[in-house]
């Protein structure tokens, strides 16, 4: 019972806590900016129940776990061998490891911001390979030749534009 309380209810209370005080103030400085208030609402309504997800997550990921722990605390004298608690132990942790990586997909799925940010950062390579291949097609080549005394030097460089994405000696 003392781990229960220790690692489930004492952290799901303080993070329940500070995340009903993030979400209480957002709800309260929404109302405080005058201009688009009603966009400014919405957004920060939405954010705090974005903020309340997490804390419904943590809770439902953590529960199965610390329920079996508690169930072998009290039957600690008899071993359960049976296949159903030996799936439900697996399933409880996979679900408890899980809520460490469950939060950037909640975000994604909640916050239009996160979703956009994540899907630039994510297509990013792709995007870059796209405008390369089609600046290419548009690029131009020019040539230029200095001569010097001792030796004649050419140089090119590829326009793109006003860019210059290359440049190099021949």
């Amino acid at each position: 019972m003392a781990s229960f309380l220790i690692f489930y209810i004492i952290p799901l209370s303080v993070i329940s806590v500070y995340y009903y005080f993030i979400a209480k103030n957002l709800i309260r400085s929404a109302y405080n900016i005058p201009v688009e208030g009603n966009v400014h609402i919405e957004s920060r309504k939405r954010l705090a129940r974005t903020v309340l997800v997490f804390v419904c997550l943590f809770a439902f990921c953590w529960l199965p776990t610390h329920i079996i722990y508690l169930y072998r605390s009290y039957h600690y004298s008899e071993v359960d061998t049976s296949v159903l608690h030996f799936i439900a132990s697996i399933c409880a942790r996979i679900l408890a490891f899980t809520n460490s990586c469950v939060n950037p997909f909640a975000l994604y799925l909640l916050s239009k911001s996160f979703r956009k940010q994540f899907n630039n950062q994510l297509f990013c390579c792709r995007a870059r390979l796209l405008i390369r291949s089609q600046s290419m097609a548009r690029s131009t080549t020019r040539m230029t030749s200095l001569k010097s005394t001792n030796n004649s030097l050419a140089t090119f460089s590829l326009i793109n534009g006003n860019h210059v994405c290359h440049e190099g000696y021949v």
